[in-house]
């Protein structure tokens, strides 16, 4: 199904920018391995996480990030941790029952590299983007597909400036592009993404990624606002959502 009718809300460069760094903060966060590098940086940087964009769209969330990330400056082991959270929250799917790939929560026999799979391939190479892992996981991992929304926010955004920064839409090559953007959050993001990031906080075991996933889960609300984007079909939240951590998990945590 497809979302009709051109984009026709003023935005800003500046507005389209926020969108880009919080979605590709986002996608990092849930695709990534994190190295115990990357989180002592982050920890270093966690007061970036009181301030724009982050206060502005996601400020409870951001501030449970900043928090679970000072904790962890100070917890002994913090880095292994997360690492195990993640072992048990991405890789251990049938302990965690927490798939981040799309087509798992749209094929009736809940399996990967389903036709949405193929759908959401050939929109990122309509707009010239490459998944890096491309043949070898499915492309609908809603990591990849938080890139991927930056990815076009950075080309709006570069229109707009080249323009003088602020621009109508409804039409021209930036109505365009965040025509595509509202019509892949509507027909792929929003149908999946709440559902999986709510499962994902619920069974997260660390307050790190419990964060992450509700600082996700705000983004993702707040560019269903700004950019009017709705799903175009509901899916079965009884029979994928999560209630609270299951029994098993990771047995050095």
């Amino acid at each position: 199904m497809a979302v009709d009718g051109a984009f026709e809300r003023p935005v800003s460069a500046q507005e389209l920018r926020a969108f880009q760094a919080l979605f590709l903060f986002c996608g990092w966060l849930l695709y990534d391995d994190l190295s115990p590098e990357e989180l002592d940086r982050l920890g270093r940087d966690a007061a970036m996480f009181s301030e724009p964009p982050f206060s502005q769209v996601a400020p409870g969330s951001s501030r449970a990030f900043r928090s679970a990330l000072e904790d962890g400056a100070v917890e002994d082991g913090f880095a292994r941790t997360v690492r195990l959270d993640r072992t048990y929250l991405f890789y251990m799917v049938a302990c965690s029952h927490v798939s981040p790939y799309e087509s798992v929560y749209r094929t009736d026999d809940a399996t990967m590299f389903g036709p949405t799979t193929l759908q959401v391939r050939e929109r990122y190479a309509q707009w010239g983007w490459e998944f890096e892992k491309l043949g070898s996981e499915p492309d609908d991992h809603i990591g990849a597909e938080f890139v991927f929304m930056a990815h076009l926010l950075d080309r709006a955004a570069g229109c707009l400036e080249r323009a003088g920064g602020q621009g109508a839409s409804g039409e021209g090559e930036v109505a365009e592009v965040l025509c595509a953007l509202r019509g892949f959050l509507s027909e792929h993001v929003l149908v999946f993404g709440p559902l999986y990031l709510d499962n994902l906080a619920a069974q997260a075991r660390t307050d790190f990624y419990h964060a992450a996933a509700r600082l996700a889960s705000d983004v993702l609300a707040s560019a269903e606002r700004f950019f009017e984007a709705r799903a175009v079909e509901q899916i079965d939240r009884d029979r994928f959502s999560v209630v609270g951590p299951s029994v098993e998990g990771p047995s050095e945590m």
